[in-house]
């Protein structure tokens, strides 16, 4: 197997270069996978890639009738269960994907584990919105073993039938009210069935893991290309077992993958394979592009649905012995030790947020603050500003006023780091000035140092040790690549030298 880690990203093609404009007498097949939600690239990134706005400019440079696209499941969530507070926000964004694939004329979807984070019942509801064809061939319900979704579907393109399946393994994770029966028998029944309605090409996908899917095809003939899922193997060029082609991207839509046949004795002749990331030059179209309309409203619906968790029951009120006190009550004490932070790339964690007007945006707010969802915490953006006399400044009324000193040119911190010396001393004083006695937003100590209710009065004065594993919850692969080798593990000494640069003075 040749692959590469999910963070070395390069282009590969039988001809090199990226993707270009149709030449007649061929058929493409885009293929994704493991999406996990993502609209648009993630903004803690330097120059970030993916997102639907680059994939739909990418796609339309070939037409319609000779584009196909599929996906091999995990598209719609992170994970394979959401918390409370996120819930509200992940439906939205998932129906958001859901719609952006309609737009990218997506004709076949494979489900995957986490794609059930929200249930059975909301997923199926979710998926009605879908013009494209939600397929697993071995997924049923366990009272009554009927299939949950259909096994598969054929596709037409410049006159070619196209037959498309998709399976799991068995050792995914489903709701307990759903079960996984063979793929192997399944998928050779699918195949006798699509090649008994006329598909001269059959397209598999697998949501297996890659070791899985090399098993898989050694038992199951008459795949010409499958499309893995799980493992996010990001293969540079296809893997062929069998006279099947093997391929599989990373995560998070980053990567643009494409197999090109020409018609002429399809699908025998393979013209082209492009793996390249979603980068820059697929910022620009020729074409109005419909994407930027629907990300924008489907931003607002999520700051929206957050609001709706104040309506949720909240189990553990604000509780003193195991509440937060936020930087500004540590600053009165610990005046050396801010003065250093302050300067430091934490210290505008959150103004990153608002530049990238993503600061409503659940999933990113819980990286770039302390206490997201946690007793004595916050559970939503207009509870995370505390006055005077305890009282909650709803963020609704301070959030223009922040945009107004935030001046990044919509770029990252990290790409102006002289930026965070101005920005962050008119953040401390606007927050003076508002009479903010407490700001759960953006990392600060104890991020780093965990909850200090009763600092300094009891036997909790002394700061807690900063562990490696504590950086490790936000400073991920995906975030962080330079932080991991090309396996995927973190590089010990790198770790440990990014702990020592922002480690506070004594």
């Amino acid at each position: 197997m040749k692959k590469i880690s999910l963070f070395v990203f390069l282009l590969f093609a039988c001809t090199t270069g990226s993707v270009h404009e149709d030449k007649n007498g061929s058929i493409q097949i885009f293929y994704n996978n493991d999406n996990i939600s993502y609209l648009e690239p993630c903004g803690c990134r330097v120059s970030p890639i993916g997102g639907m706005i680059r994939r739909w400019n990418a796609f339309k440079k070939y037409p319609d009738s000779t584009r196909l696209f599929v996906d091999s499941g995990n598209l719609l969530f992170k994970s394979t269960t959401a918390s409370d507070f996120l819930a509200p926000q992940w439906e939205e964004q998932a129906k958001g994907v859901i719609e952006a694939y309609n737009l990218l004329g997506a004709d076949a979807v494979g489900i995957g584990e986490t794609d059930f984070a929200l249930g059975v019942d909301k997923l199926k509801e979710m998926l009605k919105l879908a013009k494209f064809s939600v397929l697993s061939a071995n997924l049923v319900y366990r009272d009554n073993q009927k299939r949950v979704f259909a096994p598969y579907v054929v596709v037409e393109r410049a006159g070619k039938k196209i037959g498309i399946f998709s399976v799991m393994h068995q050792s995914m994770t489903v709701p307990s009210e759903l079960q996984i029966i063979d793929p192997i028998h399944e998928a050779k029944e699918a195949i006798r069935e699509l090649k008994q309605k006329g598909a001269v090409m059959i397209i598999a996908l697998s949501h297996q893991r890659y070791e899985n899917d090399v098993t898989f095809i050694k038992e199951v003939k008459g795949i010409d290309l499958l499309v893995g899922a799980n493992s996010q193997s990001l293969l540079q060029d296809p893997d062929e077992v069998n006279g099947t082609l093997l391929v599989q991207l990373s995560n998070q839509g980053q990567m643009l993958g494409m197999v090109e046949y020409a018609t002429k004795d399809f699908p025998k002749n393979r013209t082209k394979f492009v793996v390249d990331e979603l980068n820059a030059q697929y910022d620009e179209s020729n074409l109005a592009n419909p994407m930027k309309s629907l990300i924008s409203i489907v931003n607002l619906k999520m700051e929206e649905a957050n609001k709706k968790i104040d309506q949720m029951m909240w189990e553990s009120k604000v509780d003193a012995k195991k509440g937060f006190q936020t930087f500004i009550s540590c600053q009165s004490c610990h005046k050396v030790q801010a003065a250093f932070q302050y300067k430091q790339l934490h210290a505008a964690s959150f103004l990153t947020l608002v530049a990238k007007h993503q600061d409503q945006n659940l999933d990113c707010v819980k990286c770039h603050s302390v206490g997201l969802g946690k007793v004595g915490g916050f559970r939503t953006m207009n509870e995370a500003f505390i006055g005077e006399e305890g009282e909650t400044i709803p963020y609704d009324s301070l959030r223009e006023k922040i945009r107004k000193f935030v001046k990044t040119d919509g770029k990252s911190y990290r790409e102006n780091p002289h930026q965070v010396k101005t920005d962050v001393p008119k953040w401390i004083e606007f927050l003076e000035k508002q009479k903010i006695k407490k700001t759960f937003v953006t990392v600060q100590c104890e991020s780093c140092h965990g909850a200090k209710p009763d600092h300094p009065f009891t036997a909790s004065n002394t700061a807690t040790k900063v562990m490696g594993t504590t950086c490790l919850q936000c400073h991920t692969k995906e975030q962080m690549p330079a932080w991991y080798d090309v396996k995927g593990d973190v590089k010990q000494e790198t770790l440990a030298a990014a702990i020592k640069q922002v480690a506070c003075p004594k």
